[in-house]
């Protein structure tokens, strides 16, 4: 995800993710992020208890056709069927997806990214967004939202100055738009956006969007990469999990594309040393992946946000120290936190915002510090920001300028509750 500006946004068509935000099939990650959602017949079940409009969607009734995939809480599970299942975040807001398909954001509202229908302005009530079905995946950029519905198409909403959403134009849209059929998941950066497919549209100043030449409003495929499983966007580079291997492109002036240099390049390449990957976070300057060894993280080092000790930049993969065991990644601006196995969540980097989360605001830290308290199933990392859903319900922490966090008032240092969500 990006820190200033976030004008980029990529989708990857036919199965599709987003970065500064990133998604994957379990649970979306950080401005990053896409989350899943329930299987066919969980979602028809909780679709159905609803009284015909008391909650319903534009588009009336889900359509027949499912997701790919098999995400999300079943009938037997035990999770309420109206429950948060999944949350992305961007630079000011933070949107978060409800087991039947509902969307909700709420935050920085300045270029309409709480979708409805206006600009300007910020809420801590959460806003329903008026999608023609119900969504499977969630995607953020800085300023931008995307999610995949039903049917497979992808729908956009807010900033677009750079055409990050990818709709032909560079007006900010506060309400969704389509922007492609079949996709099925996305992921966006600070000004660009990108979908598995893979395709992307938005700022293109450093090749972050897998073509040479300038900017662009609509969507272009990214070539020589096949197969992608999942995308996420930094300020100026792109990332992609292809085969088991991180893929990435685009800006390179802190190490962040892991192929020791400083070099950017308009086309994908793999990143030596890691296999078996599972998940994938772009920061502003920074990447960071799970794979078959445990966590690695390169590009900028500053505040200790690559987790190895130390604050010094990696033009290669680090290990993250100590942290083994974890499922999930997801990077603000110059921090850093993962979701483990058992549901804990760790964070490193800077935390000049409380955005590591261990009840005080003071001092950076370069190895993962254990947020307390926590039994997540899906995590969300904005600019300066973290949320996560615990018990179906969604919690955050970190900077609140703009009533990311759900709340008005300043920033938190521990996790609270988004009380405002309909239940």
């Amino acid at each position: 995800m990006k820190g200033a500006a976030v004008t980029r946004a990529c989708i990857i068509v036919a199965v599709w993710v987003a970065a500064g935000c990133s998604l994957d099939r379990e649970g979306l990650r950080q401005p990053g992020g896409e989350a899943g959602v329930p299987t066919d017949a969980a979602f028809d079940a909780a679709f159905d208890a609803q009284a015909p409009d008391a909650d319903g969607f534009d588009g009336g009734t889900p359509s027949d056709a499912g997701p790919p995939g098999d995400s999300g809480p079943r009938p037997d599970s035990g999770v309420d069927p109206l429950s948060m299942v999944a949350v992305t975040a961007g630079l000011g807001h933070t949107c978060a997806l409800r087991s039947d398909g509902a969307v909700f954001c709420w935050g920085d509202d300045a270029s309409g990214q709480l979708a409805d229908g206006s600009s300007g302005g910020m809420s801590e009530t959460p806003s329903r967004v008026p999608l023609p079905e119900p969504a499977t995946a969630l995607g953020s950029g800085g300023d931008f939202t995307c999610a995949v519905v039903r049917s497979g198409s992808l729908h956009c909403w807010g900033g677009n100055g750079s055409g990050q959403l990818g709709d032909g134009s560079t007006t900010d849209r506060p309400s969704p738009v389509l922007i492609v059929g079949g996709a099925v998941r996305a992921g966006g950066g600070a000004s660009h956006g990108c979908f598995v497919g893979l395709s992307g549209g938005g700022l293109n100043d450093e090749g972050q969007l897998g073509v040479s030449g300038g900017d662009r409003s609509s969507h272009e495929m990214v070539a020589g990469l096949s197969a992608a499983g999942a995308v996420t966007g930094g300020a100026l580079h792109t990332c992609a999990i292809a085969g088991g291997q991180v893929h990435c492109w685009g800006g390179n002036s802190e190490g962040q594309l892991g192929d020791d240099s400083t070099s950017g390049r308009s086309s994908p390449e793999a990143v030596a040393g890691l296999s078996g990957v599972t998940a994938l976070a772009a920061g502003d300057l920074h990447t960071c992946a799970v794979h078959g060894l445990g966590t690695s993280c390169w590009g900028k080092g500053g505040d200790g946000r690559l987790g190895h000790g130390s604050t010094s930049d990696a033009r290669l993969p680090v290990l993250v120290t100590g942290l083994t065991d974890a499922r999930d990644v997801g990077a603000g601006v110059d921090h850093t936190c993962a979701l483990h196995t058992d549901g804990a969540v760790s964070c490193w980097g800077k935390n000049d915002r409380s955005q590591l989360g261990p009840g005080t605001s003071d001092g950076s830290q370069s190895t993962p510090v254990r947020v307390p308290d926590l039994n997540a199933t899906a995590l969300a990392v904005g600019g300066s920001h973290a949320c996560v859903i615990q018990g179906g319900e969604v919690w955050c922490w970190g900077r609140n300028n703009k009533r990311q966090l759900g709340t008005a008032g300043g920033d938190r240092a521990a996790p609270q509750r988004v009380p405002g969500l309909p239940e």
